[in-house]
């Protein structure tokens, strides 16, 4: 327990009854379950003083999208409690998405995906953004040091070589980017289903290309269900995918599946297994499909 924090300084203190740590999510943050004495959930997230500004806008952030979205979190209040910084949210209750994806029919994934992806929608309609070009180019800049990062790296072999050269020779089609916010994180393991689809920790939201918060549907919801990823694209685009989607998508995925392997360096060697893994799924895909678009997307 965090003794050396005052919780009564946040909302509705009164009310709670219970903590329960929550040990679920890669965020750094620590986060509790509590109970109130009116029979409800709240989840609160502690963070250190270090981080209060983007804890800050990260709040703002899921005020904006709750009042777009239903399946959300709901923000609560934020405090400052010696060098903690504390967050409360509405806690969405109900099975974890990555978990019990499994248990439902093909078509119950892929109506869990349509609604994923009109979710996702709202989240990139719902601010204005007016520095797209500075981010753009910033973004083009991230690709090509990190790129030539992994080039110089233990991990770089011949088969690379064909991402490394997409790359490069369409790097320059990100400058027809659409920036807005995104989810940054946007896969089955920041999903809780009950009925609906629910859409949870926004903590790695960022301005971007929309179409980067696709990647995590190619890299990891696409192996867990490719029903939902279909779904999910179904939803998002309706009837009409654009020209360009899987063009700027491909560099994207292209990129992320070599640099995800020097990330994973800083957790473990099983997890730099596992993104090396990840990176050959993601260049079979593409590489033994006959269109722009991935195989699974046509299967």
């Amino acid at each position: 327990m965090e003794s050396l924090i005052d919780f009564n300084i946040l909302k509705n203190s009164h009310l709670f009854r219970k903590m329960e740590p929550l040990e679920k999510g890669w965020s750094n943050d620590r986060k509790y379950i509590i109970y109130t004495s009116d029979n409800k959930k709240l989840l609160l997230r502690i963070s250190e003083i270090s981080k209060f500004d983007e804890k800050l806008k990260e709040s703002e952030i899921i005020r904006t999208i709750s009042r777009v979205c239903q399946n959300t979190p709901k923000f609560i209040d934020l405090k400052i409690s010696g060098n903690k910084i504390l967050q409360l949210y509405t806690f969405i209750e109900g099975e974890d998405a990555l978990e019990s994806i499994g248990r439902y029919s093909k078509e119950e994934q892929f109506n869990l995906g349509i609604e994923a992806g009109k979710t996702l929608k709202k989240i990139h309609e719902a601010e204005k953004i007016t520095d797209a070009k500075r981010i753009i180019e910033m973004q083009k800049e991230r690709i090509i040091e990190r790129t030539k990062a992994y080039e110089n790296s233990i991990y770089y072999s011949y088969e690379d070589q064909g991402l490394i050269k997409y790359i490069k020779e369409n790097i320059e089609i990100l400058n027809s980017a659409k920036i807005a916010l995104c989810h940054g994180d946007y896969h089955l393991g920041n999903m809780i289903i009950n009925n609906n689809i629910y859409i949870i920790d926004f903590n790695r939201f960022n301005y971007e290309d929309i179409y980067k918060d696709f990647i995590p549907m190619c890299a990891f919801t696409r192996g867990e269900s490719i029903e939902f990823a279909k779904g999910q694209l179904k939803g998002y685009f309706e009837e009409y995918i654009p020209v360009d989607f899987w063009q700027r998508l491909k560099l994207y995925l292209a990129y992320s599946s070599l640099y995800s392997i020097l990330w994973a360096e800083n957790c473990s060697n099983e997890e730099v297994e596992a993104m090396i893994k990840r990176k050959k799924m993601v260049y079979n895909d593409f590489t033994k499909s006959s269109f722009d678009s991935p195989c699974w997307v046509n299967n």
